[in-house]
């Protein structure tokens, strides 16, 4: 029912994990408004909570966290918290995203956790395998629905706004478009074709209207034009390379 193990007694590790996320998120809006002494109180208790947790139920020979320190019970929801929380180092992360996707004995996550799946799945670089992980969206086009499911299996109710992530994840992980100032004042494009061999996206700014359209080339190569509104300048990211964008038509 939502509770996960070890949360009636305060030894979760996927509820300490999400307090250092939050943590984490408070750290860098303290600094980015110059409140450095809370900045650095917040810094040093999501720190703290963080080594506790790997201390006490990280498992070297699973390479995973466990949900309590019995180190019994394992989870997809608490490992994709350990790759966000950086509580896992970022050299060992892509390896832990194939353990969470492939070892069968986790707790699965539901349609509505996927969200957080795919932000982890993203932050590995992982992206790519974004398409190939929609079948609960696919069983809803097969069963006549034009609004998305609560969960998997029995929907209960078919309009649910907590399993509409691919309306975000089209955008932000397959175009791969997203800020990298507050207000987006600049944008990074960082796409994951997938399967793909094309993209073609109207993106709303709050400037105007970005428009990217890219394809795949041979030898893994990308070709095509991303048009930035005005006062607005970004990145392009492909296999390793960055290609710095202005406003106006950036011919690639």
């Amino acid at each position: 029912n939502g509770i996960p193990p070890g949360a009636d007694d305060g030894y979760s590790a996927n509820i300490n994990l999400q307090f250092v996320s939050a943590l984490q998120q408070a750290v860098e809006i303290f600094s980015h408004f110059n409140l450095e002494t809370e900045a650095a109180k917040y810094s040093a208790l999501e720190r703290h909570v963080r080594s506790a947790v790997v201390e006490r139920c990280y498992n070297p020979e699973r390479k995973m966290i466990a949900e309590t320190p019995g180190q019994k019970i394992y989870s997809q929801h608490t490992n994709i918290w350990a790759i966000l929380t950086y509580a896992i180092p970022e050299l060992a992360q892509e390896a832990l995203m194939h353990r969470i996707l492939t070892e069968a004995d986790l707790i699965q996550t539901t349609i509505y956790y996927k969200f957080y799946l795919f932000r982890a799945l993203q932050q590995c670089g992982m992206g790519d395998h974004y398409l190939t992980m929609l079948d609960p969206w696919w069983k809803m086009l097969d069963n006549g629905m034009s609004t998305f499911g609560e969960r998997d299996g029995v929907m209960r109710s078919e309009c649910h706004a907590w399993s509409s992530s691919p309306c975000f994840d089209f955008l932000h992980t397959v175009a791969g478009i997203y800020p990298l100032e507050p207000g987006f004042k600049s944008v990074a494009v960082y796409p994951n074709f997938g399967n793909l061999l094309k993209l073609e996206v109207d993106f709303p700014h709050p400037n105007g209207e970005m428009k990217v359209s890219l394809r795949k080339t041979r030898k893994n190569r990308v070709q095509g034009t991303i048009i930035l509104p005005e006062n607005t300048t970004g990145e392009f990211h492909w296999r390793r390379q960055i290609v710095q964008l202005h406003e106006g038509v950036n011919k690639l």
